[in-house]
């Protein structure tokens, strides 16, 4: 797990762009976990009680943000995570 920041981080803009698996940004508290087949991860995600929700999102965008069963929002979005 890496933490840094990403310009848009689950609709948000946060800070500078990186790709990690994970992301905790400190100033926004956003979470992305990053995959490479993000509607398979949220179906999943969903039959784990997270739901998908809206933040104002474009149709083609390619992360699909979701909350928690406690309501704490996170994004699962494209992408490898970053190695360095």
């Amino acid at each position: 797990m890496q933490i840094q920041q990403q310009r848009q981080a689950c609709g948000r803009d946060v800070g500078e762009e990186a790709t990690p698996v994970v992301q905790v940004d400190a100033w926004s508290a956003v979470v992305v976990l990053r995959v490479d087949d993000v509607d398979a991860k949220a179906t999943e995600l969903e039959a784990l009680g997270a739901k998908r929700i809206d933040v104002g999102q474009p149709a083609d965008a390619d992360f699909i943000p979701m909350a928690d069963p406690e309501g704490n929002e996170f994004c699962v979005a494209t992408g490898p995570g970053d190695e360095r």
